[in-house]
């Protein structure tokens, strides 16, 4: 493995983006795009790039952000620490090389600077069955080539993308999934399992099951009301638990350190407000809270399951509906070589 420079480099690029007057705009994307740039800015001294449809600067199109994401990446080095933010549309378009075991590609929905001012009350960026739609959306392929391709061995790359059908927008090998528990039950971790498959090209899902979390985290928090957990009990839970059944930090040094927290699953909505989406807000609450040069993955994935469910089933309480597309939103990871959930996170 290569040895670590002296110094190394902390950069992100940070997409919100709200079609402001279009239909299905979508308020608080800038919102999103502001509290990560702040918390990364901040507290990781980050040199931050934003791209929002604000005016204020390039539109965040299709060209812009690729262009925007090459620059991000330019020149990476091991050692180096890199974050990509979106928030905005995902969509989903039908795949047509077999790489994709639902037979979907997902894709991200920028600005189209084709749409004129007459047209922009009108425009929905949805709208797949628009002529030139087609051309202006970015495709996980083009994505997950473009960071494979850049990203050496030894720099951390984290994507972080709050838009709907984002879970496999990297394209990336491995994913881990909670265990889907309904609408308004308990949405404490100690009640969850979690799924890892590895997605290989042109063959079926292999899928790996772990026990999730350990079969002792549920005694750890016996004392504690299932929805009066806290941050504090979460991120000290672990340290009381003895983990047997995942012990992946034997594991080679990644190929390349590429994740992505995806905000729900393909063929799923992510929910948010005026003030911003749901899981940008869990995010970077535990960013902010946490000590992140000691928190571990394993740590990391179950505070998030937890506090975004939390916020989730709120709106859905009152709001029960049979449609499947209206569910309680679930997060996943991915990682493009095997996670190791006992390592600590590269922010």
């Amino acid at each position: 493995m290569p040895s670590l420079p002296s110094t190394f480099n902390r950069k992100a690029l940070c997409i919100g983006i709200e079609y402001r007057n279009a239909k299905n705009a979508l308020p608080g994307a800038h919102e999103d795009c502001q509290a990560v740039a702040k918390v990364l800015r901040d507290k990781f001294g980050y040199e931050v790039t934003t791209l929002m449809d604000d005016g204020k600067g390039s539109s965040p199109t299709r060209d812009n952000i690729l262009c925007a994401i090459r620059d991000l990446v330019a020149d990476a080095q091991s050692g180096d620490r890199i974050f990509l933010h979106y928030s905005g549309h995902g969509g989903q378009i039908e795949n047509t090389n077999g790489t994709e075991s639902d037979g979907q590609d997902e894709v991200l929905i920028p600005i189209d600077p084709t749409i004129t001012l007459e047209q922009w009350n009108s425009w929905d960026p949805c709208d797949d069955k628009r002529v030139g739609w087609r051309e202006s959306i970015i495709v996980d392929d083009e994505l997950h080539k473009l960071l494979k391709d850049s990203i050496p061995q030894g720099c951390h790359f984290n994507a972080l993308f709050d838009s709907c059908n984002a879970g496999t927008a990297l394209d990336l090998a491995y994913n881990l999934r909670f265990k889907e528990q309904g609408v308004i039950t308990c949405a404490c971790p100690n009640c969850l399992d979690l799924e890892l498959d590895r997605e290989q090209s042109l063959s079926p899902t292999e899928t790996l099951t772990y026990q999730w979390p350990p079969a002792d985290f549920g005694k750890c928090l016996t004392s504690i009301s299932p929805m009066q957990i806290t941050f504090k009990d979460l991120l000290t839970v672990n340290e009381r638990c003895k983990d047997t059944t995942v012990m992946l930090t034997q594991q080679p040094p990644p190929e390349r350190d590429i994740s992505l927290w995806a905000a729900c699953r393909d063929g799923t909505r992510a929910w948010g407000t005026r003030s911003g989406g749901l899981f940008v807000k869990t995010f970077v609450k535990i960013l902010w809270t946490c000590d992140v040069s000691t928190i571990t993955l394993h740590r990391l994935l179950c505070t998030t399951d937890h506090f975004l469910r939390e916020k989730a089933i709120k709106p859905h309480m009152n709001t029960l509906v049979d449609d499947p597309y209206d569910q309680l939103q679930y997060f996943q990871y991915s990682s493009f070589s095997r996670p190791m959930l006992d390592a600590p996170i590269m922010i």
